[in-house]
């Protein structure tokens, strides 16, 4: 199944950003960028019930803390649809959004810039941008920092905050949106409306059930690598939840499906798209030294009896996926080439001795006719 598989799909994204260029006045004057040829998802342009819209929620969580100089990331405009200048100044006008304090406004400056309000005092000026502001606030009024800053910073009210828990699962759809497109803002925002208005999920539940859903719909369906990319990012999940041993259990299923040959086509892969993720190896990696875990056996043991049931053929037997396994994670620069094309050379070995049409009875998958 291999890279080429985990990449299917995904839409690349015009990036892009806007950028002020007035100090604080009242107003924010922002440049902004009008996507046109762009698709947004209706969902974004569909006002939630207090008015706001969801780039609007997720803007509000982003700009606190923000001075009013700082570029708009491009996905408020190609992804949610709103115009952030004009979000700002909504927020500022309907009090979820007010202007910082100048002390405040000193947790936006860089480390350079802090010290030097502290030079002015010759106070002490080691430690870590925390202690920094710290010692401002203990040691500065706001008069005596203003003359420091050059711009004004934005800050959450509290009506602004009671948004932002209301809706509480929104910006983590966001932040942590997966790669597969199973879980963001919008399908978060269509599960929430099809349960009971009185159920609270918590985020990692709202996670795990799109992505058990997703799977489910894909095997069915015999998608496969996008199965694997769905069981890629509840691995994803399960690792930001620290459940490690879970964690790594899911890693090896995807590895064991990307040495399948099955993907999202009704044929079988070629022996020259099975390849090995780097990064899906990095990952165990970082999992097993840093969980201090050596025996790998039991979790690899779980996720074979997994994925037998997820795909009908798989080009290696049991021993020779663990094999490639062990060679990938003893491999600490990075370089693969030398495993894949092993994988390759057996995995030819196997392609060239099959017979297509019993094959076909037996597997339900088509035998590829054709050279890459």
């Amino acid at each position: 199944m291999g890279l080429l598989n985990f990449l299917f799909g995904n839409k690349k994204k015009k990036k892009t950003t806007s950028k002020s260029h007035e100090t604080y006045t009242g107003k924010v004057e922002y440049k902004t960028n009008v996507y046109t040829n762009e698709e947004i998802n209706p969902i974004y342009r569909e006002k939630l019930d207090i008015g706001l819209l969801p780039g609007q929620i997720v803007l509000l969580d982003w700009i606190d803390g923000k001075s009013n100089d700082s570029s708009f990331p491009g996905y408020f405009e190609y992804q949610y649809g709103i115009e952030p200048a004009r979000t700002v100044n909504t927020l500022l006008s309907s009090g979820y959004l007010r202007e910082s304090t100048p002390i405040e406004s000193v947790s936006s400056l860089r480390v350079p810039e802090i010290k030097e309000i502290l030079k002015s005092k010759d106070l002490k000026v080691s430690g870590k941008k925390a202690d920094l502001i710290s010692r401002i606030e203990e040691n500065f009024d706001s008069e005596e920092v203003k003359p420091f800053l050059k711009t004004s910073s934005f800050k959450i009210t509290d009506f602004g905050n009671d948004v932002l828990k209301r809706y509480y699962y929104i910006v983590p759809a966001h932040k942590y949106s997966s790669q597969d497109g199973t879980y963001n803002v919008a399908t978060v925002l269509q599960y929430m409306n099809s349960i009971g208005s009185d159920e609270k999920p918590s985020n990692d539940e709202i996670a795990w059930s799109l992505y058990t859903k997703a799977y489910a719909k894909y095997k069915k369906e015999g998608s496969y690598g996008l199965m694997r990319n769905t069981i890629f990012s509840m691995a994803e999940q399960l690792q930001k939840e620290n459940k490690s041993e879970e964690a790594i259990t899911f890693y090896f299923r995807v590895f064991i499906l990307d040495l399948s040959g099955s993907s999202n086509s009704e044929y079988l892969a070629w022996p020259e798209l099975l390849t090995i993720a780097p990064g899906l190896i990095s990952r165990v990696q970082t999992i097993l030294e840093k969980n201090n875990i050596n025996a790998i056996d039991i979790y690899f043991d779980e996720a074979w009896n997994m994925s037998n049931k997820d795909v009908p053929f798989h080009y290696f037997d049991k021993n020779t996926v663990y094999e490639f396994l062990l060679e990938a994670l003893e491999n600490d620069n990075g370089d693969l080439s030398s495993i894949n094309s092993s994988i390759f050379h057996k995995a030819k070995i196997i392609f060239d001795n099959i017979e297509p049409s019993s094959f076909e009875r037996k597997y339900g998958l088509k035998y590829p006719n054709w050279k890459l």
